[in-house]
């Protein structure tokens, strides 16, 4: 689906492409900026190959916590570690993925391809920038507002954090 951007105000976002995919040099993972085609916010997606230990695993799913994730240290997905722990932890001690990768907003996805992306390393995670208090060429057509445009640049070094994350992780 291509980005329809003709009722959308001069921007930034004018000068940027609408998808970009690389491959991150640390990790050899392929690494996709794509547009939403609505609203125009950025989203990232990175993918991981079927050796990986959260191959195929979703987003949301709850696990306990990963061994090589220290949670004391700094927010989680950009949220407080209290809040995690006070919002996400179920009886069983387990919370959702999601909640264990520092991205913007948390990971919003994952699936078998990134969207817009015809490169398949079989299973992708991936966020958006479309969260309260993000700003996005097409918000005005829907009534609401952020303050604070996440340009690619920005959303290229997301990818790369989320890459050498998600290379970190070695199992449960």
């Amino acid at each position: 689906m291509t980005t329809n951007r003709k009722d959308w105000p001069s921007g930034i976002w004018d000068d940027e492409p609408d998808h970009l995919e690389w491959i991150d040099e640390e990790t050899g993972y392929r690494c996709v900026v794509h547009r939403n085609p609505f609203l125009g916010g950025l989203c990232g997606y990175v993918g991981i190959f079927p050796d990986h230990p959260l191959h195929y695993i979703q987003y949301n799913e709850r696990r306990h916590v990963l061994s090589d994730v220290d949670m004391s240290k700094e927010p989680l997905g950009k949220r407080g570690v209290i809040e995690v722990v006070c919002l996400a932890l179920d009886p069983e001690g387990k919370i959702p993925l999601s909640v264990y990768f520092n991205v913007h907003g948390s990971l919003t996805y994952s699936g078998p391809q990134a969207p817009g992306s015809s490169s398949c390393p079989t299973w992708w995670f991936g966020f958006d920038c479309s969260h309260s208090g993000d700003r996005v060429p097409g918000e005005h057509l829907y009534g609401w507002g952020g303050s604070v445009y996440r340009d690619i640049e920005y959303v290229k070094g997301e990818c790369r954090s989320l890459a050498r994350q998600l290379k970190g992780v070695t199992g449960d």
